[in-house]
């Protein structure tokens, strides 16, 4: 199945490159968005979560972090593929694109590191200005900005 990897930090045109892609292609496109899937687990995990009181102990703890995303990680790299290979059995000829924020961590299940060996990647930049200016006009504070920045920035 064709994948293409689309990374980059906060705000630095992800999705814009995507929609760009989906339409230049008349083919078939399933677009895999990690983070609301890492949503939809962390609900189905935890019930309903102030994302916001999440955020504001995983951003400041990378402690915490490391053990939020080592309980999510891996379920969420198991669902995208669980759903890209759905959508290949579904459309041979489509091609899957896996919105992620940052580079996506070694995977020990073997078929989806596979999966993600073969994949294509695309890396979208920014410059600092022009991410917080998107962060604030999509309505989120500088502070909420800087974190996630500061802990994207730390990985790329």
């Amino acid at each position: 199945m064709d994948t293409l990897i689309v990374t980059g930090p906060i705000c630095s045109g992800k999705s814009t490159y995507i929609a760009a892609r989906v339409k230049e292609t008349d083919s078939d496109a399933l677009v895999l968005e990690l983070d609301k899937i890492g949503h939809e687990i962390l609900g189905e995990l935890y019930g309903e979560v102030d994302r916001a009181a999440l955020a504001d102990i995983v951003f400041e703890d990378p402690a915490e972090l490391a053990k939020l995303e080592a309980e999510l990680h891996p379920r969420i790299l198991a669902r995208a593929h669980e759903r890209a290979i759905a959508f290949a059995g579904a459309h041979p000829n489509g091609y899957v694109i896996v919105e992620a924020a940052l580079p996506l961590p070694a995977c020990n299940m073997p078929e989806i590191a596979q999966w993600l060996a073969t994949a294509k990647t695309h890396v979208c930049e920014a410059s600092y200005e022009e991410r917080l200016t998107r962060a604030l006009a999509r309505g989120m504070t500088q502070h909420d900005f800087e974190r996630r920045n500061r802990v994207q920035a730390a990985r790329q």
